[in-house]
């Protein structure tokens, strides 16, 4: 290898051809609490909150994003919470009364449908994202280039 290979920087692809990813929508994450648990009803909680706390989240093969922003949230605010990982869904009750958890980790719309007894809090200290993203090769048909420009307008529009 050469000193002039060596020092070659690769351009990324959105440098190229920007078109080909887009993020088109930031969740927050929730934590949606058992009624009667002391954490109940806050409007927020602290990641630090959930200290000892047994706490349902998706496992890591099925979120993974979510999973490692929560793991890493909770390792850098020094605190263990007692985890709870499953695959769920729309049986996020079921799971959560199965493996007796106190608190259940996923974004406000899925809180309110899945769990509508539970309260739900806005998760902080610090916020976690879950991003969803849309992508596509960077030479495809042209209606996949045009469905993709027309999401990422919407996008656009969205965050004004």
């Amino acid at each position: 290898m050469t000193n002039s290979s060596k020092a070659r920087r690769l351009t990324p692809l959105r440098d190229v051809c920007p078109s080909t990813s887009a993020e088109t929508l930031i969740e927050w994450c929730r934590v949606a609490v058992r009624p009667g648990h002391p954490l109940a009803g806050r409007i927020t909680c602290s990641v630090a909150d959930l200290d000892d706390v047994r706490v349902l989240a998706h496992r890591r093969d099925q979120v993974p994003a979510e999973h490692d922003r929560m793991i890493a949230a909770t390792h850098q605010a020094g605190i263990t919470p007692r985890w709870r990982f499953a695959r769920f869904v729309e049986n996020a009750l079921i799971c959560a009364d199965a493996s007796n958890a106190d608190a259940v980790v996923l974004t406000e719309p899925s809180a309110a449908r899945l769990l509508p007894a539970w309260p739900w809090s806005r998760l902080v200290e610090p916020e976690v994202a879950l991003r969803t993203w849309a992508a596509r090769q960077p030479l495809t048909r042209g209606v996949v280039a045009a469905v993709m420009d027309t999401i990422t307008e919407l996008t656009d529009l969205a965050d004004d």
